[in-house]
């Protein structure tokens, strides 16, 4: 979907014997010999007769409306652009875009956009050159639209001046060149477009094409967190939790990550929670800390559910719920986790929160113990050796144990040499010496 800015104050070029203010919200129409039209009827009427400014102000009008009669004003900027209006074009191109009004039709929204391009209006090269760019409505042409792109950004265009600056640097349709890339990315910042001062920001702090200077790679990630970017504004609070470009300041950290969490970024959201929890720019809070946590679990982000999970699970800046703890943790293990199905697992198999299920218990550790996690493979080693949500299988159990321990884990090595002392048909260690009746169960913490 690309993004059309097509709404423009209307400039209105009266002669002097018609610039007389009609009263109410309509201004007098560009007719010859001039009429104030202070009603929707009398605009009808002159658009009717084929006055474009009518048509326009009509469905600008209509646009503003409630229920079928907002649709009218389709009928009157398709008949503006008709009459050749760049405005109405604009207008119409965007309805059929968007499927306002009319059936969403791509090719219909570029037949307007390649009119206003080849009437060298900016906006409209640029509204083509994504098009094509995209394949919206048009075959993918990325070399053509490189050519629409320039254009506009030889008439001023911002966003073209970007998206120049993109495709060089990516090679995206244009040889590679970083050169071109910093200098459409210093036209564009230059006039506060604040993706290209992101931009221009990271090719400071990578040293693409320029010496690397975090300094003034932090200065253009302000100025782009000013205009809004809320990426330059994760990216500043990590400069300042690093001081990289700048003396090393927890509190302002806090600061900018306390702003992106707060527009709802969630990797700012779960940051922030780890500030409270270690008190880090700001008093800790355990309490706060689970706010933030279950405010990105709820964005689906892994690492807040399990954090948010334990927190339930042991009452920490919570009342302790094992139901909401066995929620998270099995959000976080249906997200693939390896940390989460260990700890559904466990609570499966005590029982907590939800109905005992040894098999379910299992499921989950197997899961996790694929993945490598140490302790769902001594777990799992466990299950086979007893049985628990399985058959037991002496030949498994040697193998899952074998990975755990050959990963350190201590448990699993101990019960390896159980299993191995009391069926040296299927392992080659010798009998171990030190024997254990069972495996604790261990909790993993996030």
């Amino acid at each position: 979907m690309f993004l059309m800015v097509i709404e423009k104050k209307l400039s209105l070029i009266l002669r002097i014997s018609a610039s007389v203010l009609c009263f109410g919200f309509w201004l007098c129409a560009l007719t010859v010999p001039p009429v104030c039209a202070e009603s929707v009827e009398e605009l009808t009427t002159l658009a009717d007769r084929g006055s474009v400014p009518s048509m326009m102000k009509l469905g600008r009008h209509y646009l503003t409306v409630k229920g079928k009669e907002k649709c009218l004003a389709y009928r009157w900027f398709l008949k503006a652009a008709r009459q050749n209006n760049t405005e109405g074009q604009k207008y119409i191109a965007q309805m059929y875009n968007d499927g306002i009004c009319a059936e969403k039709d791509s090719e219909k929204a570029v037949y307007w956009l390649k009119i206003l391009a080849g009437k060298d209006d900016a906006e409209g090269q640029f509204m083509y050159a994504r098009a094509l760019f995209l394949g919206e409505g048009v075959a993918v042409d990325k070399v053509l639209a490189h050519s629409w792109f320039l254009k506009a950004a030889e008439k001023g265009s911002i966003p073209a001046k970007r998206q120049l600056g993109e495709m060089y640097a990516l090679g995206d349709g244009v040889a590679q060149d970083y050169e071109q890339a910093l200098f459409w990315r210093r036209q564009a910042a230059s006039a506060g477009d604040s993706d290209a001062l992101r931009e221009l920001a990271w090719m400071y702090y990578r040293g693409e094409r320029v010496v690397p200077d975090k300094i003034v790679a932090l200065d253009l990630f302000l100025k782009a967190a000013k205009g809004g970017d809320l990426n330059s504004v994760v990216k500043i609070a990590s400069m300042y939790y690093l001081g990289e470009g700048t003396e090393k300041n927890i509190e302002k950290a806090f600061f900018w990550t306390t702003k992106a969490a707060q527009e709802g970024v969630v990797t700012a959201q779960y940051n922030l929670a780890m500030m409270y929890a270690k008190g880090d720019g700001t008093e800790p809070s355990e309490e706060k800390a689970a706010q933030w946590f279950l405010k990105a679990a709820e964005q689906g982000y892994v690492l807040a559910q399990n954090n948010i999970a334990w927190k339930y699970s042991n009452g920490i800046g919570v009342e302790q719920d094992y139901i909401q703890a066995a929620h998270w943790y099995e959000r976080s293990a249906e997200n693939g986790d390896p940390s989460g199905q260990y700890n559904i697992g466990r609570m499966y198999y005590k029982g907590l929160g939800v109905d005992r299920n040894p098999e379910k218990a299992f499921f989950w550790w197997e899961k996790a113990a694929e993945q490598g996690f140490v302790l769902a493979q001594s777990r799992l080693g466990y299950c086979y050796i007893k049985g628990v949500g399985v058959a037991t299988d002496t030949e498994k159990a040697r193998f899952w144990l074998s990975q755990a321990a050959a990963n350190g884990n201590e448990v699993a090595r101990r019960n390896l040499s159980i299993l191995c002392s009391e069926n040296q048909d299927v392992c080659n260690e010798s009998p171990a010496r030190t024997v254990e009746s069972a495996v604790p169960l261990e909790i993993a913490t996030p």
